[in-house]
């Protein structure tokens, strides 16, 4: 296996744009190997467009596994940190992101909130990123109660100052002076909020964002649902919201839109304005997915002047399975793909 075909599976995976190739030993006894000489090119964006033998045919032996190792990378480190207070000079917001670890709170590399109704920290990423994990180093010298039940959000809004984001993950708990990772599903955002749904005082000693530059995407967002997993489809581009035109919208279209806001399988792909008329431009019209596409942007036809024929009664929308449910798994053959912090 090459260096294109291991970059070619990592985007697949939303893990990256680029991937190295070892070898691994690691198989569960009897399991099958479904490819072999794989050869992906270039202009290939997808694992089912490259050349290989045919499925289940091959020579391998167990020692033949191919192990995928894609490029990630801590994005917090150039982002800027507010939070909703400080409790003095030691606790300033950007002390989670300074790319250091250190539990101590003395030590000047932790964040202290004032007592608050509802405390909360955030990082602006300065970009759209795609959000795999968020790493939580926890106060080591007092208080390590103070993380229970915080949740991790990631978006691009700032309603109630990033607080209303998408779910990535509640933290049950985490041990004095230790870090513990959660994962994001593969959630689009410029911003990630850590907030206590509760009053309390909010202290973190580092906050680590894994994930890969998303900025030519189209950010997705579900408008008019009574859940987050559904709504009237919008996507910001050129500085505002804007919605789809129901023209060719079908189950294909919705599938991809679930899958890039990690929301599972689509289960119904709305028009009409289902879930009511959105406002401003209609970016999109006759959108043509063929399902397989991991973001609204790869779709043909896709892109679109927003001076169109279509009204906002047209407007489009989706209905998903999951409350920013576990992605769906892109390869079931014997592929590890290891994301690098």
């Amino acid at each position: 296996m090459e260096t294109n075909t291991a970059s070619v599976i990592c985007q697949q995976l939303d893990c990256g744009k680029s991937g190295t190739v070892s070898n691994t030993e690691s198989r569960l006894k009897g399991a099958p190997n479904w490819l072999d000489i794989v050869k992906c090119r270039p202009h290939d964006s997808t694992l089912w467009q490259c050349p290989s033998s045919p499925w289940g045919q091959n020579k391998c032996d167990d020692g033949e596994v191919a192990l995928i190792t894609c490029e990630q990378k801590n994005v917090a480190l150039k982002g800027t940190a507010t939070q909703s207070s400080q409790y003095d000079s030691y606790g300033a917001a950007g002390n989670a992101i300074d790319g250091n670890r250190n539990t101590k709170y003395t030590g000047g590399s932790c964040t202290h909130t004032k007592q608050d109704s509802k405390p909360w920290w955030r990082v602006d990423l300065q970009d759209v990123f795609t959000v795999t994990s968020v790493t939580i180093t926890n106060r080591g010298d007092c208080c390590s109660e103070r993380i229970d039940g915080a949740e991790i959000r990631v978006g691009n809004s700032l309603d109630d100052n990033g607080n209303q984001n998408p779910l990535c993950a509640v933290v049950p708990s985490i041990a004095a002076g230790e870090s513990s990772s959660f994962q994001c599903n593969w959630t689009m955002g410029r911003y990630v909020n850590v907030v206590l749904p509760k009053p309390g005082i909010l202290t973190l000693c580092e906050v680590e964002v894994n994930g890969h530059d998303s900025s030519g995407y189209l950010p997705l967002r579900l408008q008019g649902g009574n859940r987050m997993c559904s709504g009237r489809v919008e996507l910001w581009y050129e500085g505002s919201w804007g919605t789809i035109c129901d023209d060719l919208w079908d189950i294909n279209d919705a599938q991809v839109v679930c899958r890039q806001l990690g929301c599972g399988t689509a289960l119904k792909a709305h028009g009409n304005a289902a879930f009511g008329r959105g406002n401003g431009p209609i970016w999109l019209n006759e959108v043509k997915c063929w399902g397989s596409e991991l973001h609204l942007r790869d779709c043909p036809h896709s892109l679109q002047d927003h001076r169109t024929s279509c009204s906002h009664k047209e407007d489009a929308g989706v209905t998903c399975e999951g409350e920013n449910c576990c992605a769906a798994l892109l390869l079931s053959a014997w592929i590890s793909v290891v994301s690098t912090v």
